[in-house]
């Protein structure tokens, strides 16, 4: 499963162009980019420049910045609670919260972090197109007494923040349709908070909703083709060391197109203890032995919810963000929030590929004296998702917030730990879990960090 990438992927670039979907490769430009200064900015999947003329000139400009001063003197109080809603945080940060919405109720999937992936990826790319056009044309933000932050960049035009909003609402309309409304809204809301706030003109804004629906189309395109709606086709196999049950999910989800590694196929662990093996005695023996105190079931039950799998972890990234003064950086943080969502999408991809691979049995279908906190998820047991995710989880974290190593590590060993408490999962499905979570986010990470070539996105 070959990837498009700049720098890190060019040697399988011939491989690719003969197995990729015409389609997809009408999307996937590889273009040069824009050197600022010592920095490159390389996109993600869209590379596609912004293809803007140049902003209006000094005539066209006054009239806006007068049509924006007669704007400000008429807000009202919902319009400066507007503002603070869209403009005191990053590109990614609102986006997140709505998305998050659609994807809390029900147990974690491969579907929810594909849908995170493609989001936080179309924000980036949007947002680094952007930044580039910014650095060509130099534009000055508008010149208004306004409470807007310092920090923030001076360049205004096209508005980074705009083109972010507009490609995300597109790719969460194709996404979750039924929620069409809701998300134009929220992205008519956030443009007109840039224009509220006095930190883009109108002009910045249209060129950087034209960057953001370009890139959300070339998301979309990406989607489209990437493997998700495969159906199985396999002939499942059948033994007594096989998951038993009629109903198995996502049997394919080890073939769908990774976002930040070659090939998934690069972290198949050896197969599991056999059934009927002294290891797998000794792993219910020591499953069994675990207590089944009120503190190992709370911790069993709050980590199988789609709460603690993803909305935790986007809610620490937030608060290191700020803790971090980076949310002023729309670059550096979609940055962050698109290898953290890629890279652990990666991993789940990879786990489900060994799934499938295997067809591990569940403890309980062994040895129907384990009792489990809840029923078995319908898929294989070797190795455990919520160990590959947690792990791929902590160390992209901590890779880019690396003092908070200890507290996104010790949630990492918590999601598999609960995994074995609950009494789904072997002693071993939590160890492959663990090693494919690593192997992942090393390589994830690698290919992320050329993106910003030159600018150290570690905090």
């Amino acid at each position: 499963m070959n990837r498009f990438h700049t720098l890190y992927h060019q040697c399988f670039i011939a491989q690719c162009l003969r197995s990729t979907p015409a389609a997809l490769l009408a999307v996937l430009f590889f273009l040069p980019a824009h050197a600022a200064g010592d920095m490159q900015i390389n996109n993600w999947i869209v590379h596609e420049e912004a293809q803007l003329t140049s902003p209006p000139g000094d005539t066209e400009t006054q009239v806006e910045l007068k049509a924006l001063k007669a704007r400000i003197a008429e807000l009202d109080e919902e319009d400066r609670r507007n503002i603070v809603h869209w403009t005191g945080s990053g590109p990614n940060h609102r986006w997140i919260q709505l998305i998050l919405e659609n994807i809390d109720k029900g147990p974690p999937s491969p579907l929810k972090g594909r849908a995170l992936a493609l989001m936080n990826i179309a924000i980036y790319d949007a947002v680094a197109t952007a930044t580039r056009a910014k650095q060509q044309f130099d534009r000055p933000r508008p010149a208004l007494n306004t409470p807007a932050d310092s920090k923030r960049s001076h360049l205004s035009y096209p508005s980074a923040h705009a083109a972010a909003a507009a490609a995300a609402s597109e790719v969460l309309t194709y996404l979750y349709p039924d929620n069409t409304e809701r998300y134009r809204s929220a992205f008519s809301d956030a443009a007109r908070a840039r224009l509220d706030a006095g930190l883009n003109y109108p002009s910045d804004i249209d060129a950087g909703t034209k960057i953001g629906r370009r890139v959300a189309a070339g998301i979309i395109e990406w989607a489209k083709n990437d493997l998700s709606d495969t159906p199985f086709t396999g002939e499942r196999p059948t033994g007594p060391g096989v998951l038993k049950g009629e109903k198995f999910v996502y049997p394919t989800a080890g073939e769908w197109r990774t976002f930040a590694v070659v090939s998934v196929d690069n972290y198949l662990p050896d197969p599991p203890p056999t059934h009927d093996s002294q290891q797998i005695q000794d792993e219910l023996k020591a499953l069994k032995a675990i207590p089944q105190s009120l503190p190992n079931l709370m911790m069993a039950w709050t980590q199988h919810s789609t709460k603690t799998a993803y909305r935790w972890w986007y809610e620490q990234m937030a608060l290191a963000m700020f803790e971090s003064d980076l949310q002023w950086d729309a670059l550096t943080s979609a940055h962050i929030y698109a290898s953290l969502s890629a890279i652990n999408q990666d991993s789940i991809t990879a786990c489900f590929n060994a799934k499938y691979e295997y067809w591990q049995i569940r403890p309980s279908q062994l040895d129907s004296t384990i009792k489990t906190a809840f029923p078995n998820p319908p898929h294989p047991s070797y190795p455990s998702a919520h160990s590959c995710s947690s792990t791929t989880y902590g160390i992209v974290a901590s890779h880019f917030f690396p003092q908070k190593k200890q507290l996104f590590m010790a949630a990492a060993e918590a999601g598999g730990q609960s995994r074995l408490n609950a009494g789904i999962h072997y002693p071993s499905d939590d160890t492959a879990g663990d090693m494919i979570g690593q192997q992942v986010a090393e390589e994830g990470l690698s290919f992320s960090m050329t993106l910003l070539n030159g600018k150290d996105t570690t905090n």
